[in-house]
């Protein structure tokens, strides 16, 4: 069983020291991965202006964009949301939409979330057993799963957003220090699960929601190594 990754954090330390450890060591994952995010927005909007403290994660970046050359960042950092009756139900930050400049129609779009982990993120990452619910009810609840629908909702919020005929695909780029090189992992298609999400809180909060508590402000990049 390989070893949990905070153990080497809390090894010989009092239950208060450890605490305090744990604590610190996910505000400075925190600030890496904010960092990061703000690396890649830098480069992709063609500003060469150096991030401190993620000198590795910024050329993983530059490799990335260099051998993805046909893809065209188009937007960062975009906000989507979902309504009903003019509220807003669901909302999220991409980290960037490509154009695939291959496709002379110009309609051929990829949705990119940039995650600084050393985590496996990829589809044969470990859920220890776990389902997940709803709309995703019997897939494992493992990292994969949950950022692939995570990218297919925003996904899906940016569709309601452009003109009919646009094909989104989405895809996740793992960024560490620990690696030799990015990853680029293609999401698993999840988008008509997203979409009935969606069409659900649309039409409003159901009772067993508010009761089961998953009716809850989202934690920002939940479940990464920077959190």
């Amino acid at each position: 069983k390989p070893e949990h990754y905070l153990n080497p954090v809390v090894r010989g330390l009092s239950d208060k020291e450890a605490e305090a450890a744990v604590l610190e060591h996910w505000k400075m994952q925190t600030n890496l991965g904010t960092a990061s995010h703000l690396a890649a927005e830098r480069l992709m909007n063609s500003v060469e202006e150096p991030v401190a403290g993620v000198e590795t994660e910024t050329e993983q970046i530059r490799a990335f964009l260099r051998e993805h050359d046909y893809m065209a960042p188009l937007r960062t950092e975009l906000s989507v949301y979902g309504t009903r009756d003019g509220k807003p139900t669901i909302a999220g930050q991409l980290d960037a939409i490509f154009e695939d400049t291959r496709d002379t129609t110009g309609r051929s779009l990829t949705l990119v979330d940039f995650k600084r982990t050393n985590k496996e993120i990829g589809p044969g990452g470990p859920s220890y057993g776990k389902k997940m619910i709803g709309e995703l009810a019997g897939r494992p609840a493992n990292l994969h799963v949950k950022y692939s629908f995570q990218c297919h909702l925003y996904a899906a919020l940016l569709s309601d957003l452009l003109e009919p005929g646009f094909q989104i695909e989405c895809a996740l780029v793992k960024l560490h220090p620990s690696l030799d090189s990015y990853e680029y992992i293609p999401c698993e298609n999840l988008r008509a699960e997203a979409s009935e999400l969606i069409s659900r809180l649309s039409n409003g909060l159901t009772d067993q929601m508010l009761e089961r508590g998953l009716v809850q402000k989202k934690r920002v990049r939940e479940g990464e190594e920077d959190e």
